[in-house]
């Protein structure tokens, strides 16, 4: 069993231009391979571009990221009443992934995180079922901000509870030294393809 003390993370107010980004929904994206330079397509750099200064500047070093693969999720979407911009659920990014490290930021719903220990099993999908029963506190994080999920951060999308239509951009920037190939990445066409190989779980 894993013992984890899950907390708010510390954020920064990052102002990210969406209003140029097109709708959309990029599911790690490959824009950095291994000793290698980033390759960032024109349609998300106004996205992308003060997020990544951000993560250089107070978090992790653009040398200190050199060795590994960087992906990016960006989610362009309007949400309905009642539901959840992203997949519904408490759960950990990069739940034992080693030295992965994910940032996530929003414009509006943002991250809903758990305060609290948790005592789980290291079976991922027993892990989402314990996180799920074990939830006694939570707050949201704020929009406009960027935040680092380490992987003792229980977290979970927030539910539209009005009764309107919101049009949402969230971003999350992987680094990690794991070749994601699974069914469904978005294809970054400024680098090789990388061939899916692996079912996405459910």
């Amino acid at each position: 069993m894993l013992n984890i003390l899950s907390g708010i993370p510390q954020g920064i107010k990052v102002e990210a231009d969406t209003d140029n980004l097109e709708y959309c929904n990029f599911v790690y994206m490959c824009i950095k391979e291994p000793n290698s330079y980033y390759h960032i397509p024109d349609n998300i750099l106004g996205l992308l571009e003060p997020i990544l200064n951000t993560i250089w500047n107070n978090y992790i070093s653009s040398k200190q990221s050199r060795k590994q693969y960087c992906y990016v999720t960006i989610k362009k979407m309007y949400i309905q009443p009642n539901t959840f911009g992203n997949r519904e659920g408490w759960h950990i990014d990069g739940f034992l992934g080693g030295d992965q490290i994910n940032f996530i930021w929003s414009d509006d719903l943002p991250t809903e995180v758990a305060i609290g220990e948790f005592n789980i099993s290291e079976d991922h999908h027993e892990s989402l079922s314990e996180m799920e029963n074990q939830v006694k506190d939570f707050t949201n994080l704020e929009s406009n901000t960027l935040y680092m999920l380490d992987q003792t951060c229980v977290h979970r999308p927030t539910i539209n509870s009005s009764d309107q239509t919101l049009l949402r951009t969230f971003v999350k920037v992987t680094f990690t030294d794991e070749l994601f190939n699974g069914f469904g990445n978005a294809w970054n066409y400024m680098l090789p393809h990388i061939k899916p190989t692996k079912n996405r779980s459910v």
